[in-house]
């Protein structure tokens, strides 16, 4: 599993999940698919958006996405 994942299932009960996620970035899902697998990016827009659907901070976001998530 991904750090995304990972988050995604510790939110599952706030019924969130990628679908939700693409709606929140304004980008469709195979976009959070391809950040998932490091195929892409999050762009510098995104970083508020995405920190805040997955309920951390720019700095917790930063960190799983480098992969230094404590």
């Amino acid at each position: 599993m991904t750090w995304l994942d990972d988050r995604l299932q510790e939110l599952a009960h706030t019924g969130k999940n990628r679908a939700g996620l693409a709606r929140a970035l304004g980008i469709p899902p195979t976009r959070v698919t391809e950040i998932s697998k490091g195929r892409r990016k999050i762009q510098e827009g995104e970083w508020a958006a995405a920190a805040s659907y997955l309920e951390w901070s720019i700095d917790q976001l930063h960190a799983a996405v480098s992969g230094n998530a404590a």
